[in-house]
């Protein structure tokens, strides 16, 4: 029986948000579900799914995502399933729909060997990647489309914060109210879903916009292998599939997705113990 579920990443949010996101949850399994039952297969599942969660402003990913240090978007996404397909995009921009981007990389992929033997790209960035979205006929989209008003203040606001810690401005408690705020307005990172279609194959998918004010070029877990997304199916009794969210940086150290499923098959050991040993090191 096919089964899809999402998140809509780490971070914190206001209750009149979290009431939307859950809509945008709902909407996003809804739409996958219908395809799903009429037989497509796990890796267009997450793709509908994830491409509902970019659509909302009120997700770090595809529209609405943090801004870099420059004012941009640039978001990283990948998919992989049971048999061990994954493809992955990072630090891209002008592009609506990462994942969509990613789903096309793992299409490529599966036809084989391109002219004179060469290898079709499993991953791909920066402006390689808008250009392959280009070439491949991916939808592109000029890029301040993605920038919503929200993410604008935001991103100013974390700019004067920056200004003032720089100059070393401000009192303790000026401090302490600005962190306040960036509590209230923090999203942290990565959304995602994990799903299994109706032949019994599992999968998992990522997309990020990554953290407020991350340098030009950077990518997060989203688009590293083993470490925001991670599905294998080790029998066909036997498979897994994680989808992470968080700080990228401290989840590809510790390959977080692949890590903790490794450390769940055929142990009798849980989900807790796993984080511990695998992210936290006790």
């Amino acid at each position: 029986m096919p089964f899809i579920a999402v998140h809509a990443g780490a971070g914190k949010f206001n209750e009149e948000d979290v009431k939307e996101l859950k809509s945008v949850c709902r909407l996003a399994c809804d739409k996958a579900m219908v395809k799903l039952k009429d037989g497509c297969d796990v890796n267009e599942a997450i793709t509908v799914a994830l491409s509902v969660l970019e659509d909302s402003p009120l997700t770090n990913c595809g529209t609405g995502s943090c801004l870099t240090y420059k004012g941009t978007v640039e978001c990283d996404a990948s998919i992989m399933n049971g048999k061990g397909d994954f493809a992955s995009v990072g630090a891209v921009s002008g592009v609506k729909n990462p994942i969509v981007l990613a789903h096309q990389l793992l299409l490529n992929q599966s036809k084989g060997l391109m002219s004179l033997g060469r290898i079709p790209p499993m991953c791909v960035c920066g402006d390689g990647a808008h250009q392959w979205a280009i070439e491949n006929g991916v939808p592109v989209c000029n890029p301040d489309d993605l920038i919503t008003e929200e993410a604008k203040e935001v991103y100013l606001d974390h700019i004067e914060r920056l200004r003032r810690e720089d100059a070393k401005e401000g009192s303790e408690q000026c401090a302490a109210k600005r962190r306040k705020v960036n509590d209230s307005q923090s999203k942290l990172d990565t959304v995602g879903a994990v799903c299994i279609d109706g032949n019994g194959l599992i999968g998992a998918g990522v997309s990020s916009g990554g953290i407020s004010l991350k340098h030009t070029g950077r990518i997060g877990q989203a688009g590293v292998y083993g470490c925001g997304c991670w599905a294998k199916r080790h029998s066909d009794s036997s498979q897994i599939a994680s989808s992470a969210s968080g700080v990228g940086e401290y989840l590809i150290k510790t390959q977080l997705a692949k890590e903790i499923t490794t450390s769940l098959v055929g142990q009798s050991v849980t989900i807790q113990a796993a984080f511990h040993q695998t992210f936290l090191g006790l």
